[in-house]
């Protein structure tokens, strides 16, 4: 079986089903893990939520809360205004939304209120955790000289689970904090081409994390997967 993972398609459905088709994506043998923000930015987004609802039933792929699966939520909690959720990049998603039935709706708060923050799991033969945006600087929680990550994003989460979704923390811890993670991380939620010296729209990989974000949602960017059987990368 071989396992997939991506991050922050927002809203490109036409991308993720060229996606599949370039990986060969067989639900009956291949599982794929999306490390949230399905939705906002894109011109697809419910169609693509919805999609990957049918993936997630099917038991094929998993999916990880993002920020704008948080806005979505909260929306429909009546705790953010459409204004607000739209100046986010939820413009689209709100007008689909509205042409959605009661129990539609109702499904997919169901869906994206129980999504779980991080999932471990292990690649090349390593321990390793799939969250959304990763770890918080202030929230990291020491246990015998190394760092542990599940208690570290448990922390930041238990603290506050918008500014939990939106930390780019990560990508600006030292060297030496970086090191002492006792668990590799699989990220998205930073578009690479914000890290990147160029500008460049491609995973990022380095000894500690993986950020699975190239893009998708702004001009130039595009949708992509990684193989964990033998990380290789696919784009779309």
């Amino acid at each position: 079986m071989s396992v997939y993972l991506c991050s922050d398609l927002h809203g490109d459905f036409k991308g993720f089903k060229r996606l599949l088709d370039k990986v060969a994506f067989k639900p009956n043998s291949n599982k794929i893990y999306i490390l949230g923000d399905i939705i906002d930015r894109g011109k697809e987004n419910i169609a693509l939520l919805e999609y990957i609802m049918s993936l997630y039933e099917s038991g094929c792929a998993s999916v990880i809360k993002g920020n704008h699966e948080l806005f979505l939520e909260r929306y429909l909690r009546g705790e953010l205004s459409s204004k607000q959720w739209s100046a986010w990049g939820g413009f689209g998603t709100f007008n689909e939304l509205c042409k959605l039935s009661s129990h539609q709706k109702a499904r997919i708060f169901d869906f994206v209120s129980t999504l779980p923050h991080f999932i471990e799991l292990e690649a090349a033969s390593k321990p390793c955790v799939l969250t959304h945006a990763g770890l918080m600087a202030d929230f990291l929680v020491e246990n015998n000289g190394k760092i542990s990550v599940l208690k570290s994003l448990q922390k930041a989460l238990n603290f506050d689970e918008f500014e939990f979704l939106i930390s780019p923390d990560i990508h600006y811890m030292s060297h030496a904090e970086l090191a002492r993670l006792d668990k590799y991380l699989f990220v998205g939620h930073v578009p690479t081409f914000q890290l990147d010296i160029n500008g460049q729209n491609y995973i990022i990989k380095n000894e500690f994390y993986t950020d699975l974000d190239s893009g998708s949602g702004y001009s130039g960017g595009r949708v992509c997967a990684l193989r964990l059987d033998d990380m290789k990368e696919f784009y779309a």
